[in-house]
């Protein structure tokens, strides 16, 4: 049986090591990106659910992957 229960992320660091960012950024994010988190009535600490993130993350996947092979920069 798989453990469906949502998680909140009640801080920015717990909301940066999920997403595998800075805690410094995560304001930025929100601005920027979109990252899906809020403060209640507007202060407070960043806020979010695990399962609006990794839907922000496969966004963000989506639009910075190259989409063809001749459009990646290869390290040489």
């Amino acid at each position: 049986m798989t453990d469906s229960k949502v998680r909140c992320f009640r801080n920015s660091e717990e909301i940066g090591e999920y997403i595998g960012e800075s805690s410094r950024i995560i304001s930025k994010l929100v601005l920027d990106e979109n990252l899906p988190a809020w403060k209640r009535k507007g202060s407070g600490p960043w806020r979010a659910l695990d399962v609006d993130l990794d839907l922000w993350l496969i966004g963000q996947r989506k639009k910075y992957l190259p989409r063809r092979m001749d459009d990646a920069q290869i390290d040489q």
